[in-house]
């Protein structure tokens, strides 16, 4: 086994300690994503999958697929990204951040509605 810290914006407020097996580990190094298995969050209806992926600059993050894409989102980036757009100001002084993907941070072209 392996301990891995990840940044985890869903069941706690920062950083988390999860223990993978080798395999999971080196698929993980391979930027792979992994799931850990299904868990539910306070106020949703249902289970979602959960994984553990990887973001260039940040490291290891937990998330569930987003968009018909199924795609991951770093919550730092996406942290990051509020605050130097400026169109959520109120989202980005929440103390747990929103999330895009980290593939899509820097051709994302944000607009006003």
């Amino acid at each position: 086994m392996v301990t891995v810290k990840i940044t985890d914006r869903h069941f706690s407020d920062g950083q988390t300690e999860i223990e993978l097996s080798k395999v999971q580990y080196m698929k993980l190094k391979l930027n792979q994503s992994i799931c850990i298995g299904k868990r539910k969050k306070a106020g949703w209806s249902g289970e979602a999958q959960f994984y553990i992926s990887t973001c260039e600059r940040h490291g290891y993050f937990l998330d569930y697929q987003h968009g018909w894409k199924n795609h991951f989102q770093c919550p730092e980036c996406y942290q990051r990204e509020l605050l130097r757009s400026g169109l959520a100001p109120k989202l980005a002084r929440k103390s747990k951040p929103i999330a895009i993907p980290i593939h899509q941070t820097k051709s994302l072209a944000l607009s006003k509605r």
